[in-house]
């Protein structure tokens, strides 16, 4: 019997040193609230539920292709109600196996209108994404998504939303050197638990040197 298996890690510390950090991180008080970097792959005919997330994040497609359908956060009154098929897995029996919140009792397929009315007066978004693709998920969108048959790879990077945007770095120019990756960023941000601020930039073992 064939299932949609995928694997969800973070990145080990030698496979971030070849990933390159996307450039808007460069400046900007981006790198301040730095969660994780994430490896997502599977070998295709995944699908998710939809969902939101908490932390802002860019997803960029490595290998194979997906296609999403995202909406805007204004909907969440609706979304996240039972006519809805939205379900709190700490709360519902039928969910025991799973966590957090979620359209659970959607079948994203094929969405039961009769049971589900309201889905189809939402305005909704597509895309399509293949290998060299980025995409910014900002926090709270909701979204589901397909893995198209065959190998699919990504990388995932998370973090969550700054105060304030410092406009000053970003007007050095070549503020950081060239050839800046994942490895040399510190990760786990997260409120009310690490608030310790996280920085990217040149090696973290050269960083006192500078």
């Amino acid at each position: 019997e064939e299932k949609g298996w995928y694997s969800v890690a973070t990145i080990p510390k030698a496979m971030q040193a070849e990933v390159p950090l996307p450039p808007h991180f460069h400046c900007g008080n981006f790198d301040r609230r730095m969660h994780g970097a994430v490896l997502w792959q599977s070998r295709g005919g995944t699908k998710s539920v939809i969902h939101n997330d908490g932390q802002d994040a860019v997803n960029c497609q490595m290998d194979g292709s997906k296609h999403w359908a995202i909406w805007h956060p204004k909907y969440a009154k609706k979304i996240q109600s039972r006519k809805f098929g939205w379900v709190d897995a700490s709360r519902d029996k039928d969910f025991k196996e799973a966590y957090g919140q979620f359209g659970g009792r959607i079948d994203v397929d094929s969405v039961d209108l009769e049971r589900f009315p309201g889905w189809d007066e939402l305005e909704w978004y597509e895309l399509w994404m293949n290998p060299g693709d980025c995409l910014f998920n900002p926090s709270a969108w909701y979204h589901t998504v397909h893995g198209e048959p065959g190998r699919s790879q990504s990388v995932l990077l998370w973090w969550y939303r700054q105060d304030n945007f410092n406009a000053t770095d970003c007007e050095v120019t070549h503020a950081w050197p060239p050839g800046v990756t994942l490895a040399d960023c510190t990760w786990d941000y997260s409120p009310g638990e690490n608030e310790q601020a996280t920085k990217c930039g040149p090696s973290t073992s050269k960083r006192d040197e500078l």
